[in-house]
């Protein structure tokens, strides 16, 4: 196991490599000049001053120069500093983490919640009405994009119920339940949306996983059927129940940055969006490149939980 971690773990440098060069690369094909957008409220200045400010920030260096020193101190874990604000990139991104985090999590706690025993009764009783019901619910979730729920949500929120999202964001160890209430609305609508798909999976993984031969022996010693559906059938369902949930975590952290736009949460993603928006290229690529690690790092624990749910995989 542990040979394996470090395999995967080193497999996953060349990626990290790519993904840097991509990011680095990307982020200057952005139309406008950064230095021209931050020195734009100063006033008129020289082109020795232009050029003196270019200097101080390496971009008047060669590109393969730029991206190896910026490449060196990403390895270190100095990102450098933001050329809109001065700040740190990597104090920012510390900042904004842990609400994507926590946004993220609890959406991905209300999706497995909703959809995974709604998903095992559907197999269960299948073609009941019961069973059509999240068949149909299911297929509203994907078919309605997160930032069309989101806007219909706020509308009508705010309009029937008077409700508004918090602009000052608080911490969970600070005011929890603040927190959760300005966190419920974002996290419920990505969750819907991760639930619909993770249903569909978790029924179709059940109603195979039911008509084995193991599972009919089961129910023939007279086990209970909540034993033969928990400790039987669940459990070997599980393997394509997880993959779809790591694909689905994946893309939720696309759809954070929408949601934390829209609901005003102080998350790396909105940071993202602000430092694009502003033509802060040194921040943009700090922020992918984390993003890209914490996609590495899913990808990692997914397939470490294979060997847990079935014992039969072998690692080499």
């Amino acid at each position: 196991m542990l040979q394996y971690i470090a395999g995967r773990v080193l497999a996953s440098v060349p990626l990290l490599l790519l993904v840097s060069l991509l990011a680095f690369s990307v982020v200057r094909l952005i139309p406008g000049d950064a230095v021209m957008l931050m020195v734009a409220e100063i006033g008129n200045l020289s082109q020795q001053q232009l050029a003196q400010i270019r200097a101080e920030l390496g971009v008047d260096r060669p590109f393969p120069q730029q991206f190896l020193i910026w490449l060196a101190g990403a390895a270190q874990g100095d990102l450098g500093r933001s050329i809109w604000t001065g700040r740190s990139v990597g104090r920012e991104i510390l900042r904004t983490l842990p609400v994507t985090a926590e946004l993220a999590l609890l959406s991905i706690a209300i999706s497995l919640l909703v959809a995974i025993p709604i998903g095992i009764v559907s197999a269960v009783w299948r073609n009941s009405p019961f069973d059509y019901s999240g068949r149909l619910l299911a297929m509203v979730g994907l078919s309605v994009p997160e930032f069309a729920l989101a806007t219909v949500a706020l509308l009508v929120l705010s309009l029937h119920v008077g409700w508004v999202p918090s602009l000052v964001y608080v911490p969970l160890w600070e005011e929890p339940w603040r927190n959760l209430g300005t966190l419920a609305v974002p996290s419920l609508i990505l969750g819907f949306g991760l639930a619909a798909v993770t249903m569909r999976m978790t029924r179709s993984a059940m109603l195979e996983v039911l008509r084995e031969d193991y599972v009919r022996t089961a129910r023939s010693k007279g086990l209970p059927e909540i034993a033969v559906i928990v400790r039987h059938a669940l459990k070997n369902a599980f393997n394509p129940i997880v993959t779809i949930i790591g694909v689905q975590a994946r893309r939720l952290i696309g759809s954070t940055v929408i949601i934390e736009t829209i609901f005003a949460l102080p998350g790396i993603g909105r940071l993202t969006i602000d430092a694009l928006l502003n033509r802060d290229f040194i921040q943009l690529q700090g922020c992918i490149l984390v993003i890209a690690l914490a996609v590495v790092l899913l990808n990692l624990l997914v397939d470490l939980s294979y060997a847990w749910l079935d014992p039969r995989i072998h690692y080499r």
